[in-house]
């Protein structure tokens, strides 16, 4: 990683990372006379080279205001492994190297003495061949590696107006899909990906006396809306009816 501050208040920064990944498969039949058993298709070990630059800007006008924009762009790669959620043969396949780029811009903002902090930023991402999180949510699912895009927005705020209360809330706005058509045997969406998610909490700080320590009681609300949990109907997490499509609906959760 290589720093620079050309300019008062102008911060640039540069790095790669060079990872060498080494995946090893090993499968065992269980199944009673299994003719044919399960075997890898091709060689049981993947070995790549992966390489992810980064590349980030901040400017503070006036060199040290209370103020940071920034703007930074990275490369992500992952080696997923094998299809392990193959029911034949001809299924357990090496997955191809899931790969994108990720891009984002915003501004943080420390104003009053640290009492109010704003962080907002907008981003867009792009995987190829992205694998979804399918093992123990969807028993009929296939691993079906496909292109898929990201655009959003984040705003995040915090505020002290007492010492010891602190005001805090979130709000994110994200469209993550498929590139193209959606994919045979994949979900209508990425999984675990709402297009909104919200929260909103307080804690106040107490002091023990004579103890040093201090006593943080905090409530927290969250919401989301709607996102894909599996790529077709199941039940939902407590057994009492089906989520149609594999969408399971949004609401609140407070704690």
């Amino acid at each position: 990683t290589v720093r620079a501050r050309p300019a008062t208040g102008l911060e640039l920064m540069a790095g790669v990372t060079l990872a060498a990944n080494d995946l090893a498969l090993s499968v065992t039949d269980l199944r009673p006379g299994c003719a044919p058993c399960l075997q890898p298709v091709g060689p049981d070990r993947v070995s790549r080279q992966l390489v992810t630059p980064e590349f980030a800007i901040g400017w503070r006008p006036g060199g040290a205001g209370a103020v940071l924009l920034f703007a930074r762009s990275a490369r992500t790669a992952r080696v997923p492994g094998w299809n392990l959620l193959a029911r034949e043969t001809a299924a357990l396949t090496a997955l191809p190297p899931e790969t994108g780029w990720h891009h984002e811009a915003g501004a943080k903002a420390d104003l009053a003495g640290g009492r109010l902090r704003i962080n907002a930023a907008a981003f867009t991402a792009t995987t190829r061949a992205a694998v979804p999180a399918l093992l123990d949510i969807d028993p009929l699912a296939a691993i079906v590696p496909a292109d898929m895009t990201a655009r959003g927005l984040d705003l995040a705020v915090m505020a002290r107006p007492l010492e010891q209360l602190e005001l805090a809330g979130t709000l994110a706005l994200q469209r993550v899909r498929w590139t193209d058509a959606v994919p045979a045997g994949a979900p209508a969406r990425p999984l675990f990906a709402p297009d909104a998610t919200a929260s909103l909490s307080a804690a106040w700080r107490q002091p023990l006396p004579g103890t040093g320590a201090n006593l943080v009681p905090r409530l927290g609300a969250h919401w989301r809306s709607d996102m894909a949990v599996a790529a077709g109907a199941v039940l939902d997490a407590d057994g009492s009816g089906v989520l149609p499509g594999g969408i399971a609906p949004g609401g609140w959760q407070v704690n």
